[in-house]
């Protein structure tokens, strides 16, 4: 990490592509403890914004090809000298480091449980306000029908219940939007707005992972004697349906 933090002074935090790279290279190296070190870095520059930092940080896996190799090309390449001269940490400077990473992990759990919280009112919002989406120019596009699974609302009072335009890469979605819930368990989660354009956006902060939505109420039962067809996106599961 020392050696790490010395390399980072040659390199400027200004170019997003590099602070991703570098914060992928870090993780590699020293996983969420590492993250304190790439956050003191990115305050160099005047665009840092903290909440984007933690929302890449987390979305950074730590078996990508970047690592700790990449961060120090980078570093020489901008004059940066390898001398050797740092240190093998102390037994107390692991144990800190450690104590450093559960802190933080404890933080970002208590983080995402209230997020999540918010992202369950906000799909219940947005599914109540929601309407039957009879010829949703989605679906219209995709030549399949809609299903009592479904709605649809538009996208200004969407915006209106979630407190920010969703977007898809960066554009905005638009008009009349398809509405596509997301359950884990018997629980509405999340769910997924879906433009006509196919553009798509989940709630923020919604929990995703071993959530799924079904083109119409599953069965009562232990499913003996059921066959399930299982795929993704809303169109795909609609056309193998019909």
């Amino acid at each position: 990490i020392v050696r790490i933090r010395e390399a980072l002074h040659f390199i400027q935090a200004s170019d997003r592509d590099t602070w991703v790279k570098m914060g992928m290279a870090i993780k590699s190296e020293a996983g969420d403890a590492g993250f304190d070190v790439w956050e003191a870095w990115s305050l160099q520059d005047e665009s840092f914004n903290s909440k984007d930092a933690r929302d890449v940080w987390k979305s950074i896996r730590t078996n990508g090809k970047v690592t700790a190799g990449t961060l120090f090309h980078e570093a020489k390449a901008n004059g940066w000298r390898d001398d050797g001269t740092h240190q093998k940490p102390t037994p107390e400077e692991l144990a800190e480091r450690q104590r450093i990473a559960v802190e933080r992990a404890v933080q970002e759990e208590a983080r995402t449980v209230r997020e999540r919280a918010v992202a369950a009112k906000k799909t219940a919002a947005i599914w109540k306000a929601g309407t039957e989406p009879v010829d949703n120019p989605y679906l219209v596009r995709k030549q399949v029908s809609p299903v009592a699974t479904l709605r649809e609302i538009g996208a200004d009072a969407a915006a209106a219940i979630l407190g920010y335009v969703p977007k898809s890469s960066g554009e905005p979605l638009t008009g009349r939007l398809l509405v596509a819930p997301v359950k884990i368990g018997d629980a509405l989660s999340t769910l997924e707005l879906i433009d006509a354009d196919g553009r798509k956006s989940a709630i923020y902060g919604g929990a995703k992972a071993g959530g799924y939505w079904a083109a119409q109420p599953l069965p009562e039962g232990n499913g003996d004697g059921l066959t399930l067809l299982i795929a993704e996106g809303v169109a795909t599961v609609l056309t193998a349906k019909e």
